[in-house]
């Protein structure tokens, strides 16, 4: 049985694989990793496979709130990390995850 899918308005976007919707869910982009503000959590703990760089973090960040920022978007969960909902995430029905990496403002992550 397949999940249905939900729908977000999103009203901010955090950085290049993470937003909020319009009642405050905030949604992490399944399998896909964008570059990290130096002063993230995981930066600052020099955690293994994070790209630490603000330069390319707003560059990734910027990308992705051209995408989503005003919009609804459909998404379906995968799971929570962290209190943020894991999600497939489409924008008119095109994957979200997908166009990061292909543009490559992020890369796949297991």
């Amino acid at each position: 049985m397949t999940a249905a899918l939900a729908l977000c308005l999103v009203v901010s976007v955090h950085d290049g694989d993470t937003f909020t919707c319009a009642g405050g869910r905030r949604i992490r982009i399944a399998a896909i990793q964008a570059p990290d503000f130096e002063e993230s959590s995981p930066c600052r703990q020099r955690r293994f496979g994070y790209d630490c760089d603000d330069g390319r973090a707003i560059k990734s960040r910027d990308f992705l709130t051209g995408i989503l920022r005003g919009r609804r978007i459909t998404y379906h969960s995968t799971g929570t990390s962290y209190n943020r909902t894991v999600a497939k995430v489409y924008a008119n029905g095109i994957d979200v995850g997908e166009i990061m990496v292909r543009y490559r403002f992020a890369r796949r992550w297991p």
